[in-house]
This record gives structure tokens, sequence and C-alpha cells, in this order.
């Protein structure tokens, strides 16, 4: 009885203390998951909206697309990325919409040049008791290959005293000036920010 008390206690050691550490492959999957609270989607007039929140361990995962992500790479984008907090923003019409505009003339050079550039204006960030402005703007066109367009965002990182990066609930704010619809807000609860699990890194 004893023995099986030690073998048991031993197997936990080993393969329970490691729960929290996801390897690169699986820890995007995680962040990507929207139970986890990092990605929340809106549904407005006709046009659903996505934003995910993007640690920094997720976008070099993204990039390197290796479940033996080495701990040198991380440690150095890192450090040329760690003043910012990072956010995809997917925008795509539902089926009602894209058939009401279909019907419409529309004017994709118009669209296009607004997703460009003047959109980034209507863009800010509100952190806690912090209301910023979208430093990092790009548009990643789709030329007709998907449902959806991105928008790669950045803002300044807000910190607490100690210096640790806050963890209060994170509003975007889109001020559309081109779709025709009103203020859209999005929040990421900073509840879901203290949950995410460790990489696991060479």
């Amino acid at each position: 009885m004893k023995k099986w008390i030690i073998l048991l206690f031993g197997t936990c050691l080993a393969g329970c203390g490691d729960s929290g550490t996801l390897l690169p492959g699986d820890y995007v999957r995680w962040i990507e998951d929207g139970t986890n609270g990092l990605m929340v989607r809106r549904q407005v007039e006709g046009y659903e909206f996505a934003l995910q929140y993007k640690p920094i361990e997720y976008i070099v995962a993204k990039q390197e697309r290796t479940d033996r992500l080495k701990a040198a790479i991380v440690k150095k984008e890192r450090a040329e990325m760690e003043d910012m907090q990072y956010y995809t923003l997917s925008i795509q019409t539902t089926q009602e919409k894209k058939q009401f505009a279909e019907s419409k003339e529309s004017n994709p050079e118009a669209q296009a040049t607004y997703f460009s550039g003047p959109m980034q204006e209507g863009l800010k960030l509100v952190d806690g008791t912090d209301t910023l402005p979208c430093l990092l703007f790009q548009y990643e066109p789709t030329f007709n290959l998907r449902p959806f367009s991105n928008f790669l965002l950045a803002f300044d990182l807000v910190r607490e005293e100690d210096g640790t990066p806050s963890n209060e609930d994170k509003t975007l704010i889109f001020k559309d000036k081109f779709l025709g619809i009103g203020p859209i807000y999005i929040t990421i609860k900073g509840r879901n920010l203290d949950h995410i699990p460790s990489i696991k890194l060479y």
C-alpha cells in the first residue's frame, strides 16, 4: 500500500506540475479559443466584430510555427515588443448584410482607402482608467480570398506601480466613419488575463 502511494505521488509530481504549460501549437489554440475570454465577438447591424488579445508569446509562436520554440527567440522578440499590447480586430458581414450590400452600388476603392489608414483615427483602447490611441495599425487586404478583414492593432502597455502589466478590463472603442454603424465597444475582461498558461520553450 505504501509503495502505491509513493508511485502515485511521484506520478503526480512528474505529470501534474506542468499542467499550466502548453506546447506552442496548443498555446496558440488556447489563446484563440473564445471560451477562454481572450477572443470576443460582437454582432452589430449586420457586421460581426472579433477582437483577439495577443500575448507576445502567442505572436512569436504564430510566426515560428514549431513546437520546439527557442527561449532565445522569445526573449529577443519580447525585448523589442514589451512596451506595447497587441490585438487583431476582424470584421466580416453577415450573409444578410452581404446580400444587401451586393444589391447596392459599392465602392471597393473607397473602402480599401479607409481601411488602410483613416480607420486608425477611430480606434482607442480603454485600459482601466487610461484611454489610449492606436499607435500601430496594419490592414491585411483579403483580395476576396477570406470572408473577413483583419486589422493588426497596438497600444501602449499600461503598467501598475510595481511595473507589472495592468490586468484591468480592456475595451476597444471603434468609431466608424465608413460602414454606417454607431460606436462599437468590445471588452476583454481583465480576470481572463490572469489565467493565461505558460508556453513550453527550449
